[in-house]
């Protein structure tokens, strides 16, 4: 049970021509009905073929079973499963010496029977494991892993590196519960935090380990993992260090939950998280360098909720001031124009053209070699770089130009060290920049004029944050210069997400980029067009709210259409926009039962206090029938008219359910609920079969069908026979 609503969660990986049918749920809906489908899909083996009649639909992406019950399931199963092979969940893993790591063996396929494992180390040395796969790191070095079983064997590599001094690496533990967390179970089911610290204060933590349902970890299998937050909620941790530790940088590894992005903070200083991508495993770097050395660490989410895989607590007093650090970039850039000396970065960007970006965990500069531009195929981003190089100074931009005759190359990708700079938290000025040249952003920005090409095709692009101005500059030798073509139909006003764009300079700053994924257009659009569109497209969009009902969407409209507006977390009892405010923001186009959506990507919307006048006229229901064809170009939209009772219900949870006809086609009117002024429906309990209402402002929804929903008495009226 999940609060009031009977709920049944299965996860299978069922496959039709290699497309994934992911998560299959029920929700409000008898418990005996759920509890008999969960048994028919007990017998479901990997060789097992599924025939299924029901509604498919999709979330995230992901095609995905809903609502099926247990008769809508045929299920034949094939031939006994056999074991192909095994293998260890993790290919590598570091520890540090004396440090544990449960190891996990996965079957192929994955419900074959496995029989006994048995384990082995070549380097009993370095790192030795037991006979229930523990792993114990003795030495620096390195040892094979191996598990036998059923004539299949699995192999692992673990290095034992020593742990840099006053680094703590803090994970949950393989196997933790997975249900909420308190400060005392939180600290029993972590590793790697400094000898003597506590957990004073946990909201909305909960583990992810390798056993976690997809659904309750999101897909995240990488590793274990903490999930902060719940839809409703956000999700925080403290840490008291012992006596005498003080915590100087904190790092973050890990991602939102959903794919329209989150935050996550550290005493109260807060940094975007990527969002959750095509590889649910892809996780992205945060650094927090405290501005005052803390014996308390918070950590939580900001808004939404997101995914930690590892949080790094580093020793201020271990700390070196990175300029001091001989070989870094900061080092590079402390000294002066002409000094030379070695530097080893990954390279994070081909663009503008004849000059690239790089970075290593202390800072990034310009790289340059003459001769070799975007066009090369003697490194990519990725790649990482090493060689002699020469400080210089060109139209304010520092570079380092190589000295060698090419870089010496270590093919990658490897990581980026540096997180992206938010444009949202810096001034789009010289000197709100200057700090942060070579560095790839992150951030939203508006376009100020509609984009231009010179004589050469070079594309530039005047954006904006409202008070300051930077161009986005495209070289047109740039490889992929015709994939950016799209940004010359853009408007003013629309809005421009730079992911992985790079601060360049060129008498004052400027930004450039190599791949059009580091720059999504996201249009201005009035709701009939974004109608049109696939789903998935996000646009902006400002409509004016008509309706808060059934509960947790609502109806909007412009002068052009109407679509049904939700954000998870908001429902008809929000305080904050009401029927006649005019909302504006970055919505997803979803549907949802046959409903088409507009859903909500900021956290919250730009509300306008109205009213706002409404100019669609209300649909006559006289006029258009109460058909699915002859409704659904109506969605969402407010009607008028008279209809007749058929009958009256009320289910267990107080839901006014009542089915009314034209004479010729019946559609059900819902009253939810949870509906803020619910009481003031009780007038109509009254109603009986053939009684008539009348019906001024009611939207037109959908579940599979079309129906009517209202947010308040005045929308639906018994008339009187006079």
């Amino acid at each position: 049970m999940d609060g009031d609503r009977s709920r049944i969660t299965l996860d299978m990986d069922l496959r039709k021509d290699d497309v994934r049918i992911g998560t299959y749920m029920h929700y409000n809906i008898p418990l005996d009905i759920a509890q008999a489908t969960m048994e028919k899909l007990r017998t479901v083996t990997s060789n097992s073929t599924i025939t299924w009649t029901g509604i498919l639909g999709m979330n995230n992406k992901v095609f995905q079973l809903t609502n099926a019950h247990a008769d809508e399931w045929d299920i034949t199963v094939g031939d006994p499963v056999v074991l192909s092979d095994i293998a260890f969940k993790d290919a590598l893993k570091t520890l540090a010496p004396e440090a544990t790591y449960q190891t996990v063996v996965q079957t192929q396929p994955w419900d074959a029977t496995v029989g006994e494992i048995t384990y082995a180390s070549d380097a009993p040395t370095f790192a030795t494991i037991d006979a229930t796969g523990l792993v114990t790191a003795v030495a620096v070095g390195t040892a094979n892993i191996t598990a036998t079983a059923s004539g299949k064997v699995a192999t692992m590599v673990i290095k034992v590196e020593a742990a840099a001094e006053g680094l703590y690496n803090v994970t949950v533990k393989e196997g933790s519960a997975t249900n909420e967390f308190t400060p005392e179970t939180l600290l029993a089911g972590i590793e790697g935090y400094p000898e003597g610290m506590t957990v004073t204060a946990t909201s909305k933590v909960y583990g992810i380990t390798s056993v976690t349902a997809l659904s309750s970890a999101d897909s995240y299998t990488a590793s274990t993992a903490f999930k902060f937050g719940t839809s409703g909620a956000v999700g925080s941790m403290t840490f008291k260090m012992p006596e005498g530790l003080e915590i100087g940088k904190v790092v973050i590894h890990g991602r939102s939950w959903a794919s329209d992005g989150s935050s996550v903070s550290v005493n109260g200083v807060e940094q975007a998280m990527m969002p959750k991508g095509s590889d649910p495993n892809e996780i992205g770097m945060y650094v927090f360098d405290l501005a005052t050395p803390a014996t308390e660490v918070v950590i939580a989410s900001v808004v939404k909720r997101i995914i930690i895989a590892r949080v790094e607590l580093q020793d201020a007093s271990t700390i070196t001031p990175p300029e001091q650090i001989e070989g870094s970039i900061a080092h590079f850039l402390a000294q002066v124009d002409g000094y030379t000396g070695t530097l080893e970065a990954v390279v994070t960007n081909m663009g503008p053209h004849n000059s690239f970006g790089m970075e290593d965990a202390t800072g990034a500069i310009a790289f340059r070699k003459s001769g070799i531009d975007s066009g090369t195929d003697k490194f990519a981003v990725g790649d990482k770089v090493s060689g002699s190089f020469k400080k210089a100074l060109f139209k304010g931009l520092y570079q380092a130009e190589l000295q060698d005759a090419e870089p010496t190359v270590e093919k990658g990708p490897f990581p980026f060290p540096l997180p992206k700079v938010n444009l949202a938290e810096v001034p789009l000025t010289a000197e709100g920049l200057a700090p942060y040249q070579s560095r790839l952003v992150t951030g939203e920005l508006l376009v100020k004029t509609v984009a231009t090409k010179d004589g050469n095709g070079t594309i530039s692009l005047l954006l904006t944050n409202g008070t300051n101005d930077i161009t986005l500059r495209l070289d047109y030798r740039l490889p992929k210069i015709l994939e950016f073509e799209f940004l010359m139909t853009l408007a003013v006003g629309d809005s421009v997400i730079l992911n992985g764009a790079v601060i360049g300079w060129y008498n004052a700053p400027q930004l450039a980029a190599d791949d059009p994924a580091q720059v999504t257009a996201i249009r201005q659009m009035n709701i009939a067009n974004f109608l049109t569109q696939e789903p998935g497209t996000i646009a902006k969009l400002s409509a004016v709210i008509t309706n808060m009902g059934p509960h947790s969407s609502f109806s909007m409209e412009d002068a052009t259409a109407a679509i049904a507006f939700r954000k998870s977390g908001f429902d008809s009892k929000t305080d904050k926009f009401a029927v006649g405010d005019k909302v504006s923001g970055k919505f997803k186009l979803a549907v949802y039962k046959g409903l088409y959506q507009a859903e909500l990507q900021d956290a919250l919307p730009t509300v306008e206090v109205g009213p706002h006048a409404l100019t669609l006229p209300k649909v006559n229901l006289g006029d258009v029938g109460l058909t699915a064809e002859a409704l659904a170009p109506y969605q969402s939209r407010l009607v008028t008219g008279e209809l007749t009772v058929v009958s009256f219900a009320k289910n267990s949870y107080g839901t006014y359910t009542i089915t009314l006809t034209n004479g010729t086609t019946q559609i059900e009117l819902l009253v939810d609920n949870r509906l803020p002024n619910y009481a003031d429906f009780a007038y109509l309990e009254t109603l009986v079969a053939d009684d008539v209402v009348v019906l001024d402002g009611a939207t037109i929804t959908w579940y599979e069908a079309p129906r009517l929903a209202v947010d308040r008495p005045a929308q639906i009226v018994k008339k009187v026979a006079p």
